[in-house]
């Protein structure tokens, strides 16, 4: 008996073995798989700037903390053939210096960026120029209980101090998502309570590290108010090394097949 149970944990530990190493295998086959597209993705972002004349080709460090080409290639064509007259970016990274060109080249676009790192705004004003139409909006980061559905789904998460007096009032045709920090259950929730009441009729709505658990519960969630509003959208995934979500409008369907 003592033999069977000896060959029974022999097996068990060999099995795990293999289990570990397959798991291995595969997350180095998926991490290939993202840096090869994401090098997709940036040939097929330069190519597509290359003609446009309001971007200005300012050097821009994309990837790891930063978005990807994805989102910049995604970001460029929604700005070229969208056109938004309103935006509202959470985050204020490389992304910013795609819509400031966008913004300078188009006298008649406001612009809000949300950001907690008052260090970061003044180091990147130092590089980057923004006129009277673009504001930065320093509000700092708290943890907060969110309730994502009901009493008995509260979870803590990170959301920007008095959100609201920036959006308060105010109509977007643009969201750009990408702060403040991701959390396990939800993140980036902050303009929930506020859709879609601050979204124009036509509108666009992009939010990265999509492949997160927390920030595919704030989709589900922005979702979920959209359809309890009677407003028809689409959506679409564009993968690279961080996933992006993208919700549109109905007349701008086409945008999620870019």
């Amino acid at each position: 008996m003592a033999g069977f149970f000896h060959k029974i944990k022999d097996f068990i530990y060999k099995t795990n073995i293999l289990v570990s190493r397959s798991k291995e295998y595969y997350d180095k086959q998926d991490l290939e798989l993202k840096m090869t597209q994401e090098m997709l993705w940036r040939d097929v972002f330069v190519d597509t700037v290359a003609g446009y004349e309001w971007y200005k080709k300012k050097s821009i460090s994309l990837g790891r903390w930063a978005i990807g080409y994805n989102y910049a290639y995604v970001l460029a064509r929604v700005l070229n053939e969208f056109k938004p007259s309103g935006i509202l970016e959470c985050g204020l990274g490389q992304s910013s210096k795609i819509m400031i060109d966008y913004v300078s080249a188009n006298e008649n676009v406001t612009y809000d960026i949300v950001e907690q790192d008052k260090n970061w705004v003044e180091f990147f004003q130092k590089n980057c120029a923004l006129d009277s139409r673009m504001k930065i909006h320093v509000r700092n980061i708290v943890e907060t209980d969110f309730s994502g559905g009901g009493a008995d789904h509260i979870a803590k998460t990170y959301m920007y101090e008095d959100f609201a007096s920036v959006v308060e009032g105010k109509k977007y045709a643009l969201l750009s998502i990408d702060g403040p920090w991701g959390n396990r259950q939800y993140s980036r929730v902050d303009v929930i309570e506020h859709i879609p009441t601050i979204l124009e009729d036509d509108f666009v709505i992009m939010v990265d590290d999509f492949e997160r658990v927390g920030e595919q519960n704030m989709i589900k969630l922005l979702k979920d108010k959209l359809r309890s509003n009677n407003i028809t959208f689409y959506e679409a995934k564009y993968a690279g090394m961080s996933d992006v979500c993208v919700i549109v409008s109905e007349r701008w369907s086409f945008l999620t097949s870019l």
